[in-house]
């Protein structure tokens, strides 16, 4: 098994991993276990990420006492438990 994981300082995971993913695919014939703590690498989610034009972003809401008082999912919020 190759353990592919890209993460780095300064390097755009998101974007980076799934490139290195398929480049390791093509190359060898071995199984690929993918390695990160990014859940938007992971899920290929190269439009998420970053507070940035043409990017979508994840948005947590907090309590003043750093609670989730709701999160972002597409373009619906959805309450939290906080």
């Amino acid at each position: 098994m190759l353990d592919v994981n890209v993460g780095a300082a300064s390097v755009d995971e998101v974007a980076l991993l799934p490139q290195a993913v398929r480049l390791v695919q093509d190359t060898v014939d071995l199984p690929v276990c993918i390695d990160s703590a990014n859940p938007a690498a992971l899920l290929g989610e190269i439009d998420r990420g970053a507070i940035e034009p043409g990017r979508l972003a994840h948005l947590v809401e907090l309590t003043d006492d750093l609670r989730v008082r709701r999160v972002t999912r597409g373009d619906d919020w959805i309450d939290g438990a906080g």
